[in-house]
């Protein structure tokens, strides 16, 4: 038995009992060398008489082991050495400590505990475009966990009161099942839109509890259509809902862009405006039951007072109802009393013409037929609608002739709405 240092590796020993090993402390160049040197060693040892190995014939021996154990044991070395080159070495700034390669195996960082158990790192399965991330330069404080500004910076911040859920059941809840995420903290976007629910499957809304008890939850209709955008006012209020009756309690002005107040439910809920007075009393302003195709009913320009069609008037100006003047069609012409009150025929060289009964009359309506002559004169009504009656039968009636004369003939629709009865006729009034 014996022991032999080599002069270029004086750390190293070599012994009957241990084989070869490099001694703690060796730098890594070093061991380089000696891992050769080993190397060299075991390539030319042979066993003399005796059965031990002699490297050199200088009388420094060493046990005989078989060819698998010498394996083991440079496979020992080299671990060693891998070991010790990385526990020493030094990575520069610039250096990347690659794992896995961009097409095959993603790589892993197993990181052992100092007792047991193990933690893996490992990127996704498909990482995309290459990613950084840059760790904060201090520890953070207590409970504080790490967030990214989007670009792969990494800080402290503080964490969150609870974990908030959301299903596609429930909804987002804002809350770690017995307590609020959120508390006493306004949630302010600085820009874009929060978005709620799932286009075509998911129904959205907004859910806020009172200070006390009870909650409200704002929602679009179950079938919103198109896109649509609901501006809420400037400034601080209340906001009416359509299926209650509400006291405004300052006046509301409709804009431009948004210019009709809509009330009650299209073929389903009438709509009306209540409006109380002063002192005691309301009046409500309602469409008829069946409105019927829609409607625009125009107040005056001036400030006054609308009449109403149950009570006795008084009227304090002057009224007046607006003429129609029916267009000839071949050789007749058709008056239309739900437009006007006074209808005008201007006769034509066509004539002989007819005067058709109206579409529609309603009983009480009073007014004036004006009847102009062609500019060439002599032209006349031939034939009467059956809805009209004159004093001695309408075939009696006859019109001035001179050329532009104008005739005169009253009516009232008799109170069955059945008749329209002419009135005498005035024949080219002159001064």
């Amino acid at each position: 038995m014996g022991t032999r240092h080599d002069p270029a590796c004086p750390d190293i020993r070599v012994s009957d009992a241990a084989g070869y090993r490099i001694g703690a402390g060796v730098p890594a160049a070093v061991a380089r060398t000696c891992l050769g040197w080993i190397m060299r060693r075991k390539h030319h040892e042979h066993r003399d008489n005796d059965g031990y190995f002699d490297g050199d014939g200088n009388g420094c021996e060493q046990p005989h082991v078989p060819l698998r154990g010498q394996i083991m044991k440079i496979r020992t070395l080299l671990g060693a050495l891998v070991g010790l080159l990385l526990t020493q070495a030094a990575f520069a700034a610039s250096t990347t400590l690659s794992l896995g390669t961009s097409t095959g195996p993603g790589g892993i960082v197993l990181l052992y505990g100092s007792t047991s158990g193990s933690v893996s790192l490992q990127t996704a399965a498909v990482a995309g475009t290459s990613t950084i991330f840059q760790l904060p330069a201090t520890n953070g404080s207590n409970g504080n966990v790490l967030q990214t500004d989007g670009s792969g910076v990494t800080s402290w911040t503080s964490a969150g009161t609870g974990n908030c859920t959301v299903s596609s059941s429930a909804g987002a809840v804002f809350n770690n099942g017995s307590s609020a995420c959120i508390t006493n903290t306004d949630m302010t976007f600085a820009t874009g839109i929060l978005s709620l629910g799932i286009n075509t499957s998911e129904l959205g809304g907004v859910k806020m509890f009172g200070g006390t008890s009870g909650n409200v939850t704002i929602e679009p209709s179950a079938v919103a259509g198109t896109n649509l955008v609901a501006t809420l006012p400037a400034n601080t209020g209340t906001i009416s809902e359509i299926n209650l009756a509400e006291t405004f309690t300052a006046a509301k002005t409709l804009t431009a862009t948004a210019p009709q107040l809509i009330l009650g439910v299209n073929t389903t809920t009438l709509g009306s405006v209540k409006m109380f007075g002063n002192t005691s009393g309301d009046l409500t302003i309602e469409p008829s039951a069946v409105a019927g195709t829609s409607s625009v009913a125009t107040f005056p320009a001036n400030t006054g007072t609308v009449a109403e069609l149950n009570l006795a008037q008084s009227f304090t100006a002057p009224q007046r109802a607006p003429t129609e003047t029916p267009t000839i069609s071949t050789s007749t012409f058709t008056p239309i009393f739900s437009t006007g009150q006074h209808h005008r025929i201007v006769l034509t060289t066509a004539c002989p013409c007819t005067l058709a009964n109206p579409a529609a009359i309603v009983a009480g309506q009073t007014g004036m037929f004006e009847i102009v002559q062609s500019s060439t004169g002599s032209n006349t009504i031939g034939t009467w609608g059956s809805e009209y009656e004159y004093a001695g039968g309408t075939s009696t009636i006859t019109l001035s002739t001179a050329n532009n004369a104008v005739d005169f003939i009253p009516y009232y629709v008799d109170s069955t709405g059945s008749f329209i009865v002419l009135g005498g006729i005035i024949k080219g009034p002159a001064h």
